[in-house]
């Protein structure tokens, strides 16, 4: 029962809710929530903060006409959520806060990133960073694309939209919940490294996923495997480099680094340099 307090205690405070708020609404002292807050390692807003006036870019998500807009939609469908406060955020590990930076910079906004502790009740087991902007116009809007608080569902928008926007969404998608990755293995005597892919997700997201990429001819994905660590989840993998750099240079070949994620957009430039080297090897053997 006191964990479950905690957790809304938290979950209220990072929607934006003050803690004199939640106080009123939950019979507890001020003083008390924030020492709540606290034992969890959640930072607390300063003067500053509390009285900033916030903007954002309303209107970012009436339509999708660009590239930009197509990828951060393709975040939501993964990462990003909405909250019946109508809320957009979006948390990631604090390796990865330059992700949050170009965000904020795409709505247009002055919100505060936060950065975060692991608790008992917390989004990670590791440090991580949020981004939470208020907005029912964005909220509404992503709703309208099939990201609810409830479900993510991108066939209602996706057979409307051109290639280029597809790439994006896509994109977003597998920046989101994709991974890619490559083992070290012996051939002649020589490091070879194979790399391979990975995308995860509630079956329909995956389901979306894999006939995208068979439909385009980047690969055949064989199978979808359960995910025993979590419930409703599965997952998609596809190895092979020559077909795996076709399917990459898809997703990340010229595109603006607002709008890739710089973690797996690096390790795509590594599979690009290895297969160079090794045709380049091949020719002048």
């Amino acid at each position: 029962m006191r964990n479950e307090l905690h957790k809304e205690i938290i979950n209220d405070y990072l929607n934006g809710e003050s803690s004199i708020k939640i106080s009123k609404a939950l019979g507890i002292s001020s003083k008390v929530i924030r020492q709540i807050l606290k034992s969890n390692q959640i930072s607390l807003r300063d003067i500053h903060e509390r009285s900033q006036k916030y903007i954002h870019d309303e209107n970012i998500f009436t339509s999708i006409t660009n590239d930009a807009q197509a990828y951060w939609v393709g975040i939501f469908y993964s990462d990003g959520y909405v909250t019946k406060n109508y809320q957009v955020g979006l948390c990631v590990s604090t390796e990865d806060i330059e992700h949050l930076h170009k965000l904020n910079k795409f709505f247009k906004s002055n919100y505060h990133i936060y950065i975060y502790k692991p608790g008992k009740t917390s989004y990670s087991n590791n440090n991580y960073c949020r981004l939470l902007i208020k907005s029912k116009k964005i909220v509404d809007d992503l709703c309208r694309f099939g990201i609810t608080t409830n479900e993510k569902n991108p066939t209602s928008i996706i057979n409307d939209l051109s290639v280029p926007l597809k790439k994006g969404i896509i994109r977003g998608m597998f920046d989101g919940d994709g991974s890619i990755y490559y083992t070290i293995k012996k051939r002649k005597k020589k490091d070879y490294k194979e790399f391979a892919i990975s995308y995860t997700g509630n079956l329909e997201l995956v389901n979306f996923f894999k006939k995208f990429i068979e439909e385009n001819n980047f690969a055949t994905t064989r199978k979808i495997f359960k995910d025993t660590r979590a419930k409703d989840t599965y997952y998609i993998r596809i190895q092979g480099n020559r077909q795996l750099k076709n399917f990459l240079d898809f997703l990340y070949k010229d595109v603006n680094e607002s709008c890739y994620l710089t973690r797996k957009y690096n390790i795509y430039r590594e599979l690009c340099d290895f297969i160079n080297n090794t045709t380049s090897f091949k020719t002048h053997f």
